[in-house]
């Protein structure tokens, strides 16, 4: 019975990281989008190389400083 609340528990807990992980793809793509609009005719979900992105997620870079650390001061 415990191994089973102990599995539910992290089955729960890694669907709640991939919610945010996910909440925070689009709200890159969002600052992205809004940033660099002047220069980039349209930035689309598979134009992100998303693997290399994962790390400043897991820092717990904002969406705006992981942009920031990117693409320079720019953004």
């Amino acid at each position: 019975m415990m191994q089973s609340r102990s599995s539910q528990a992290a089955r729960g807990s890694a669907e709640l990281s991939e919610d945010r992980w996910h909440q925070w793809q689009l709200d890159v793509l969002d600052v992205i989008r809004s940033d660099f609009s002047n220069i980039l005719d349209s930035v689309e979900w598979d134009d992100i190389d998303w693997e290399a992105w994962r790390p400043l997620f897991e820092e717990g870079c904002s969406p705006q400083d992981a942009v920031q650390n990117a693409f320079g001061q720019v953004a």
